[in-house]
């Protein structure tokens, strides 16, 4: 009897289709957990490699990471640019990287006008989009039996993710606002908000005194100061200090806020940005600093010429 239960359950076992088993996927950041997730729905499992907390500029492969690599039936990366540590292994298994895909018309038109200097590309609706459409493709190789299912899943996603950008039209009311970094390019562009003042070019580069009081005579008292959640340099703080800016923080990767789609991380980032530029969402001001802002908009300050600081306001030399 019981020989015969075993059998039993071998040939079950070997009679399930190939579909049975969930995809193993593997992703270098979170952002692209979520995207395949939006894809795949219950027929993969999705893991991804950068831990919570772990900058993709500094990250190492452990042993543990490459034994998932190679159990990995498919791996979704950036782009050499920001993950060099996988360059050699996507070129030795299926891969889809947001760098190297073939790009729709919108998507061609945006890498023309971006600044290739900034790797952030899932910040990007045309290539989060592009990226969607051939993660489709490889997953109909992968399992054909659900194509279909994941055709319609990619479809309804870029379908929702257009809907958002639509939610944020382009205006002439603007205010200044700075960013710590450069890292949004790709995102201004796909919601067409206003430029803002970059402090430093890299997160690995502390600007000097000089520059930091240039960029601070065109802001002024309650603008915003955004910077990413990972980020707490001390030269930071002391520069929002000193010039009473409001800190605006935004969560890049999804981890640490705990976002579950990709379209809640996108959207979250783009109401900080409407909050900064425009002053219509998501304000953390005190009720004097709204009202101070609020002038400034209806007298046309934000074109005007940069607002002077006094003695006192201007930055020292930093530790």
């Amino acid at each position: 009897m019981i020989r015969y239960l075993i059998s039993s359950f071998f040939l079950l076992w070997v009679s399930l289709p190939a579909s049975a088993v969930p995809l193993k996927v593997v992703t270098s950041i979170y952002p692209l957990q979520l995207i395949a997730e939006s894809v795949l729905g219950t027929h993969g499992e999705v893991t991804t490699l950068l831990p919570a907390g772990q900058s993709p500029h500094d990250f190492a492969l452990k042993v543990s990471d490459r034994r998932k690599l190679a159990d990995a039936e498919l791996l979704l990366w950036v782009s050499p640019a920001l993950e060099p540590y996988l360059v050699g292994i996507a070129a030795e298994q299926r891969s889809v990287s947001m760098s190297d895909e073939p790009l729709s018309e919108a998507s061609l038109a945006h890498r023309e006008h971006s600044h290739q200097q900034d790797p952030h590309l899932w910040l990007s609706i045309y290539e989060v989009e592009s990226f969607t459409h051939q993660l489709i493709s490889h997953l109909a190789v992968l399992d054909p039996d659900n194509s279909n299912e994941y055709r319609a899943n990619g479809e309804h996603f870029i379908d929702a993710l257009q809907s958002i950008a639509l939610a944020y039209p382009a205006t002439d009311e603007v205010l200044p606002y700075a960013v710590a970094h450069r890292a949004y390019d790709h995102l201004l562009e796909s919601f067409s908000f206003p430029q803002p003042i970059v402090l430093s070019e890299s997160p690995e580069i502390s600007p000097g005194a000089r520059s930091l009081w240039r960029a601070s005579q065109s802001l002024g008292q309650g603008d915003c100061l955004i910077v990413d959640t990972s980020n707490s340099q001390r030269w930071l703080m002391t520069f929002a200090q000193r010039n009473d800016l409001t800190i605006k923080r935004v969560d890049l990767m999804g981890v640490q806020s705990g976002v579950s789609t990709y379209n809640i991380l996108i959207s979250r980032i783009a109401e900080v940005f409407e909050s900064c530029s425009r002053g219509a969402r998501g304000e953390e001001k005190t009720p004097a600093l709204v009202k101070n802002r609020e002038e400034r908009v209806s007298a046309g300050k934000s074109d005007d010429k940069p607002l002077q600081l006094t003695s006192e306001q201007k930055p020292q030399a930093l530790d």
